[in-house]
């Protein structure tokens, strides 16, 4: 007995020192491990270690590897060179192995990091449970088996990827894989959340562009620290790390192990990656560095073309410098075509995008015009923009729609539109396109007034529609008559103002027009009027449309009447010049009724030359003729009727109503009808297709009156079968024709 309390010191010396390849030897469950560690020549190093614990994985565990290639590298990581029992781990320790990657962690000696967890009171090394922990090998050694081969840290990237496969994807857009893959040691700090979804629409679709590829690069970066930050023996306290990005984050560990990262917690910290550490926080960490220009925000809104272009031509301030509070008009690249713009004209073409003031939707009203960047060397002014809303949109000169949600961004306000703005052009090519003004184009092109105006500058036009021409009758005929062209040119003249009134700048105002002369603007309640006098009640004025044509060199507002000034002389006798009246002027010739009158309220009833032929009969009857001639002329309207006075007797009234006239007192149905009228500064001239004749007051009753008829009848037969002839020889008379003897011969 005495012998074997001898021997029992010596015995438990011997159980002390075994080696792990005895224990291990004596496990048949380890036969699997014990047979790769011989392969790979490590049963002398891992005997020789003084202390150790190794995560030995059962042969279970290397069956579930199957055709998996079992590395050197491999087996040392399940090793590390310190005795750590399981009283001497807690969930989130992070243990040291053998397995060394020079360069990728603090040191070239620093071994590949594994983590401790725990679950439902089960301890885990790297999520592998520990199915028979403690297996005593020596006093500084020790086994934990395990039923899973473990798995050596991948590189950061790889780590990303299998945690959030989009924000790998943007590392590697960002051109960031080559440094936090290279051979140092980082810390990231990954948000639970995609990085994106920090963003709006506008602002994902720039960072992911080509153009934003710095911003992304400089967002990233910030999350990530340039050395290794572990949490897990992290002191109390704030700290402050400076990112790749050079911007500062802050931690806090509260007394309670609690962590938050720039105020957010920290939801996973300490995943181990080959080079490095990664955090997993609760949101993305926001760069104060990014900030979302105008500049920007137009690239996000496709408007990459557009942003080139202000770039090329030297408009980038307007992009960058966002004190000058604009409203941007962008159009997106598939509207644009840089071909369609001339390059003499491409930066004035884009400085016509830029409205001054940052306008939104609701401030804008119909008919607006917005003072723009483009200053027009023939306006003396900013070029101005109409703008025209209604109750679904907002349209920027003619065809460019406002597209979608506005954006404001650096107190400017940025529309998307459907198409470029075009420049404003002259007034001839401005008008040449609306049908309403064809009788306006075809008088400015008659009097030689469209190269004049065209190079004027900074005008305002009030242009007559065909409307307003037309309403003038015999006027416009004069007008546009050859004898007409100069006070024609006066006409046109007066409705043009060497100074810029927009619409809305219009009230109750006097401006001079191009002939010296004034031009009244009356305000009323719904509406401008126009004219040539002081009066605003004047029957004469001109509505002015509520509307501004915008011109390269002005502005035109569409006016309802045209507008006759004093320095254009129109006098019934250019009237009757213009109308062709040959027979009517002859007739005053010959009766001379006009000589020593007053023509002031005078009007004119002027037959027609064919007309004329029913007077064959008493064109040589002085007394009868300048009867005729006398009814003809009307020198004042009795008060509230539509009767007139004539130079004979006050028996032969005219009576006018419903486009007829006749004399008070013809029978039923003998009348003339009014073909025209053409007004001059007082009075006029009032064209008829019938000559009228005199009421003779004789003696006789109703034989009388059938007698008067039956010589109005006759007449008008004779007249009807040779007026003809009678209008024919007195034109070729007029005309200087002399009649051959065949055509003498059918006369007769």
């Amino acid at each position: 007995m005495k012998y074997w309390v001898l021997l029992l010191p010596l015995c438990v010396c011997i159980h002390a020192y075994e080696t792990i390849i005895d224990v291990l030897s004596r496990h048949s469950e380890f036969s699997t491990l014990i047979g790769h560690l011989q392969r790979q020549r490590l049963v002398v190093f891992v005997n020789q270690l003084d202390s150790a614990t190794l995560f030995a994985p059962n042969n279970e565990a290397f069956r579930q590897l199957k055709d998996i290639e079992i590395t050197r590298e491999r087996l040392l990581y399940h090793l590390i060179p310190e005795y750590l029992p399981t009283q001497l781990i807690h969930p989130g320790q992070l243990l040291e192995s053998c397995y060394i990657r020079p360069g990728l962690l603090e040191t070239n000696y620093t071994g590949q990091k594994l983590k401790i967890t725990e679950w439902v009171q089960t301890l885990k090394v790297n999520n592998v449970s520990l199915s028979r922990p403690d297996i005593y090998v020596n006093a500084k050694t020790t086994i934990h088996a395990v039923d899973q081969v473990l798995s050596p840290p991948k590189m950061a990237s790889e780590v990303v990827k299998e945690h959030d496969e989009r924000l790998y994807h943007l590392i590697r857009q960002a051109q960031l894989i080559h440094l936090i893959d290279s051979h140092h040691t980082f810390t990231l700090f990954v948000s639970s959340r995609y990085l994106m979804d920090k963003f709006n629409s506008i602002e994902r679709q720039y960072l992911t562009s080509h153009e934003g590829f710095q911003d992304l690069n400089l967002i990233l970066k910030y999350s990530i620290v340039s050395r290794p930050i572990y949490l897990d023996t992290h002191p109390v306290g704030d700290t402050s790390y400076t990112t790749e990005s050079g911007e500062q984050i802050h931690l806090k560990v509260d007394m309670n192990r609690r962590m938050t990262v720039n105020h957010i917690p920290v939801l996973h910290r300490d995943v181990v990656a080959a080079n490095g550490i990664v955090h997993y926080l609760d949101d993305t960490l926001s760069s104060n560095a990014f900030v979302f220009t105008t500049r920007k925000c137009l690239i996000g809104l496709n408007a990459t073309k557009f942003v080139s272009l202000v770039d090329e031509q030297g408009l980038g301030h307007y992009l960058d410098d966002h004190s000058h509070h604009l409203t941007i008009l962008a159009p997106t690249n598939e509207a644009m075509d840089e071909d369609a713009i001339p390059n003499n004209l491409k930066k004035q073409w884009l400085s016509y995008h830029f409205i001054e003031g940052a306008y939104e939707p609701h401030t804008l009203s119909d008919q607006m015009v917005l003072k723009t960047k483009y200053s027009s060397p023939y306006l003396r002014d900013a070029q101005r923009l109409l703008i025209q809303t209604t109750n679904q949109s907002v349209f920027f000169g003619p065809r460019s729609k406002m597209i979608g949600s506005t954006y404001r961004i650096q107190e400017n306000i940025i529309y998307r539109i459907t198409n470029p703005l075009s420049l404003p052009k002259d007034l001839f090519t401005s008008l040449v396109v609306d049908l309403d003004y064809t009788l306006f184009l075809a008088t400015l092109y008659k009097s030689g007034l469209v190269q004049t105006l065209n190079s004027a500058e900074g005008i305002t036009v009030f242009a007559p529609t065909n409307t307003a021409f037309e309403e003038l009758g015999l006027v416009t005929r004069y007008l546009l008559h050859s004898e007409g062209k100069s006070d024609l040119r006066t006409v046109l003249q007066y409705h043009v103002t060497p100074s810029l009134l927009y619409y809305q700048d219009l009230s109750s105002m006097k401006t001079i027009s191009l002939t010296n002369e004034s031009i009244y603007l009356h305000q009323g309640p719904h509406q401008i009027r126009m004219g040539l006098h002081a009066n605003a009640s004047s029957a004469k004025n001109a509505r002015v449309e509520p509307t501004d044509l915008l011109l390269s060199n002005g502005v035109v507002h569409p006016i309802s009447r045209l507008q006759i000034p004093p320095s254009a002389h129109i006098t019934h006798q250019k009237l009757l010049k213009s109308m062709s009246a040959y027979l009517m002027n002859d007739m005053l010739d010959r009766t001379r009724v006009l000589d020593g009158l007053d023509l002031d309220d005078v009007y004119l009833l002027v037959p027609t030359d064919q007309a004329f032929s029913a007077l064959e009969s008493v064109w040589n009857d002085t007394a009868t003729l300048t009867k005729i001639a006398k009814l003809h002329v009307l020198p004042k309207r009795r008060p509230q009727t539509e009767e007139f006075e004539t130079l004979l007797a006050d028996e032969n009234t005219i009576m006018m109503g419903q486009g007829m006239v006749k004399v008070k007192g013809q029978p039923v149905g003998v009348h003339a009808h009014i073909l025209g009228m053409g007004s001059v500064r007082r009075g006029g001239v009032i064209e008829i297709d019938a000559v009228l004749f005199p009421v003779e007051k004789k003696d006789g009753g109703v034989w009388g009156t059938l007698f008067v008829v039956f010589l109005w009848l006759s007449i008008w037969v004779v007249g009807s079968t040779g007026g003809s002839v009678l209008y024919k020889m007195y034109k070729r008379s007029k005309d200087g024709y002399e009649t051959i003897e065949i055509e003498r011969q059918e006369s007769q």
